[in-house]
């Protein structure tokens, strides 16, 4: 158990390690939970063996090993799923998990391959087929992963520092950064601005009198290429009929 532990833990570290590569955390994280249910495995065995005379008090640290070890691989086995599909994870999780539980069945419990020598070969052929298939799915998930970080362009551009100044102050910055990036042609040329001549009534006019401190010399100057018609403006001295 404390070995297990000890694998599972160095395996999620060296996940966290290569965050990174999505596909390479997958496969670390799912050869930690093969280890984990591999080993819930034999720990099954050595509890249902036991079971026929009843279930006693030694038998309850290989329970709650078990519990741990089960909960562990499941959690683990869903971490390895994101980010990186479902292929290679799943086919990692399924090959090392029988595979940890066969180990230590053989070097522990004294198991062997059925038919001798020729079961021996036949089971080494298939492990050895199943890592190759592994490494291929793991491989071409690295291929794509670059080639899409390659496919994607990476565009930079100065972009003006933001102005942290607050109140009228930062406004101003504002607009100063917006009219500095505006290009007048060197052909167009502003006519003069002409005022227009004012002729204000005297104040013997009458009462109805336009105030001439009322009236805005308001000149057609250019805007935005056309000329500027000027909008007539209500005057609060002008009288008001009333019924």
């Amino acid at each position: 158990a404390v070995a297990t532990a000890a694998a599972v833990v160095t395996l999620m570290v060296a996940a966290r390690a290569v965050h990174r590569h999505p596909a390479v955390r997958s496969i670390l994280l799912a050869t930690a939970a093969g280890v984990a249910f591999g080993m819930s495995s034999v720990f099954t065995k050595t509890v249902a063996v036991d079971w026929t005379g009843g279930v006693s008090a030694g038998d309850l640290p290989s329970l709650a090993v078990i519990g741990v070890l089960a909960t562990a691989g499941m959690l683990l086995s869903q971490a390895s799923y994101r980010g990186a599909g479902l292929a290679a994870p799943l086919a990692t999780l399924t090959v090392v998990n029988p595979v940890v539980a066969a180990a230590v069945g053989i070097t522990m419990f004294g198991e062997t391959f059925r038919y001798g020598t020729t079961g021996t070969a036949l089971a080494l052929s298939c492990g050895v087929v199943a890592a190759g298939g592994l490494i291929l799915l793991t491989t071409e998930r690295l291929a794509r992963e670059s080639a899409a970080g390659a496919a994607v362009p990476v565009e930079t551009r100065a972009v003006p520092a933001p102005v942290t100044t607050g109140g009228r102050g930062a406004e101003d910055a504002a607009a100063e950064l917006l009219l500095a990036e505006l290009k007048v042609p060197d052909d167009v040329t502003l006519p003069e601005v002409v005022p227009s001549p004012a002729t204000v009534p005297s104040a013997a006019a009458g009462p109805d009198a336009v105030d001439p401190a009322a009236v805005p010399v308001m000149p057609y100057a250019p805007f935005y290429g056309g000329p500027y018609v000027p909008v007539p403006v209500g005057d609060r001295h002008l009288a008001r009929a009333r019924p």
